[in-house]
């Protein structure tokens, strides 16, 4: 099986990224991470891949992020701490597993973002490993708010089979070759991440 994910059987799915984290998520971490994961939303777009997001239990953890809210896709509530609702669940078999005859455009590849990693990324990511797909979660589009946490969850991911990567390789995994018609636009995306969006981090007062 390819390790390279192919546009028309792959999905982005953004875990809870609200504006909860904003706070407890400070320094430059949280700019780079809310960056990277609207580069990929952007990206996904002009390469016509799917996203779906989810937000948990928004009368605690506040709404999704400003600049991260949804123009094409829409967001699944939840308070399973994984993103693999029976909700989401079915607005995947009805996008791609339709026909089980012909399974050419079944998903078979997620790209994993958000929030929080030792938590929602990783019973999402087992949720789905255990369904077949072949899941990336993006280490520079990831987070916990204690790291000990997250530098665990990431091993225990790659134990499980997840493929940890970043941002830009997995782009580049995309787009495969720069004769490809989007391939400007993409890193053009890339290369304006830095900038793409306001800083978010407060001095302690």
């Amino acid at each position: 099986m390819s390790d390279f994910p192919q546009y028309n059987t792959t999905a982005l799915f953004v875990c809870d990224p609200q504006k909860y984290y904003l706070d407890k998520l400070k320094g430059s971490d949280i700019d780079v991470i809310v960056r990277n994961i609207k580069c990929l939303i952007d990206s996904c777009k002009e390469l016509g891949i799917n996203t779906f997001m989810t937000k948990h239990n928004p009368t605690q953890y506040d709404e999704i992020i400003e600049e991260l809210e949804p123009s094409n896709h829409t967001v699944f509530s939840k308070t399973l701490y994984s993103m693999y609702t029976v909700d989401l669940k079915k607005h995947i078999d009805g996008l791609y597993n339709y026909n089980e005859k012909d399974t050419t455009n079944h998903l078979k590849t997620v790209i994993l973002v958000g929030f929080e990693t030792h938590v929602c990324i990783v019973q999402t990511a087992f949720d789905l490993i255990k369904e077949g797909y072949i899941v990336h979660v993006i280490t520079d589009a990831t987070a916990s708010i204690d790291l000990s946490e997250y530098i665990s969850s990431l091993k225990r991911l790659e134990q499980a089979g997840v493929y940890l990567t970043t941002t830009e390789a997995i782009l580049f995994q995309l787009l495969r070759d720069d004769a490809n018609p989007k391939s400007a636009k993409v890193i053009e995306l890339i290369t304006n991440r830095s900038t793409s969006l306001p800083s978010y981090y407060k001095d302690d007062e």
